[in-house]
């Protein structure tokens, strides 16, 4: 089924929230092969630290894998998302702000994120383009030593 031709939002809002559900699936389970398809390159990255653009797939997975190494300290064993705000889809493109509370095996909360999604909507359904952290769940100098 192409996308573009979707009718209603409530099958809009439905594919978005089970885009990032899978997005946030792939996440959690490291799996890095399976994440770069959620995700189109050059993919442009703003965060405290400052504006980052990887520019293909290896720099991609450095940063994750990096990213995901940093998080990892932290015993996150689920993650909880809900989306803040969404914007209307206008020329095939979507604003997601989404917060993310990960917690560990014992449900206690140990950090958390707020992400603005930029999202492109293709044929295969949903991509992110560019990412914004509103809020990192990591404090600023890791962020620093991770996307420089």
């Amino acid at each position: 089924m192409c996308v573009l031709h979707w009718k209603g939002t409530a099958l809009i809002q439905d594919k978005l929230e089970a885009f990032l559900a899978d997005l946030q699936s792939a996440f959690m389970a490291g799996n890095l092969v399976s994440l770069q398809r959620y995700f189109q390159i050059p993919l442009v990255v703003y965060s405290a630290a400052g504006v980052t653009v990887l520019r293909d797939k290896a720099e991609f997975e450095k940063m994750t894998q990096d990213y995901m190494t940093a998080l990892g300290t932290l015993s996150i064993a689920q993650a909880r998302q809900t989306i803040l705000s969404r914007d209307p889809v206008v020329n095939n493109r979507q604003r997601v702000t989404v917060r993310t509370v990960d917690s560990n095996e014992a449900g206690e909360s140990v950090t958390s994120s707020t992400i603005r999604y930029f999202l492109v909507l293709g044929e295969q359904g949903y991509s992110v383009e560019m990412l914004e952290y509103l809020e990192a769940p990591l404090p600023i100098s890791d962020v620093e030593k991770i996307v420089h």
